[in-house]
C-alpha cells in the first residue's frame, strides 16, 4: 500500500520493470506493445505514463505522417498503444524507457505505395510546408514531398493535385510536383 502518488508510481515501477517470471524474463521488455496514458502534451511531443515510468515520445515517433503540433491529435488522459523500444534498468529507482506510437501501428507506406504509379496524378491535402518543400497528404495516410509551386507557398489544408515523380520503396518515400491547387474559403 502506498500513501502518495509518487510512492505508488515507485511501487508500480518495481513491480513491472524489475520483477521476472519463472524463466527469468522481465514483464516489460524491448518490442512489447502495450497501452500507455498521456500525461501531458506539448507541441513537440507527448509525455506518457508507462507502468509508473514517465516517457517522452517526440513528434516524429507519433505518426508516419508529418505533424506540426502534437496537441492537435492528443490530450492528457488519453490512452495510446505504444511499442517499447528500449528499457534501461541501470538505475533501480528510475528505469528509463524509450517508446514509439507509430511503431506500434502498421506502416501505411508498405500497402499504400503499391497503389501509386510514377507519372500519374493524385489529389491530396497540404499537410505541412517547411524548408524541405510542401508535404501533401494522400489517401492511405502517406505524405508526398513536393517542390514549391511557382505560384508561391500553399496554405495548410489546401487541396492539391500532385504528379508523382518518384517512389523509393526501401525508405518509404514518395515525391512529386504540384500541378493544380485550390484553397478552401
Amino acid at each position: 500500500m502506498a500513501a502518495s502518488r509518487l510512492e505508488a508510481m515507485a511501487l508500480k515501477r518495481r513491480e513491472y520493470y524489475f520483477r521476472t517470471d519463472r524463466d527469468g524474463n522481465y514483464q516489460i521488455y524491448e518490442g512489447i506493445r502495450t497501452e500507455a496514458r498521456v500525461i501531458s502534451v506539448i507541441r513537440a511531443g507527448i509525455f506518457v505514463d508507462l507502468f509508473g515510468a514517465e516517457c517522452y515520445i517526440p513528434l516524429r515517433e507519433l505518426s508516419y505522417q508529418r505533424w506540426v503540433d502534437a496537441a492537435q491529435h492528443y490530450q492528457p488522459g488519453q490512452r495510446v498503444l505504444v511499442r517499447v523500444l528500449e528499457v534501461d534498468r541501470s538505475d533501480r529507482s528510475r528505469p528509463r524507457v524509450t517508446a514509439s506510437v507509430k511503431q506500434a501501428m502498421e506502416n501505411p507506406y508498405e500497402k499504400a505505395l503499391k497503389k501509386y504509379v510514377v507519372g500519374n496524378r493524385y489529389v491530396g491535402t497540404v499537410s505541412m510546408v517547411d524548408l524541405n518543400g510542401v508535404f501533401v497528404s494522400l489517401d492511405g495516410g502517406i505524405d508526398c514531398l513536393c517542390t514549391y509551386p511557382k505560384r508561391g507557398r500553399p496554405p495548410r489544408g489546401a487541396r492539391a493535385t500532385v504528379r508523382i515523380l518518384g517512389i523509393n520503396h526501401e525508405n518509404n518515400r514518395i515525391w512529386g510536383v504540384i500541378t493544380h491547387m485550390s484553397t478552401t474559403r
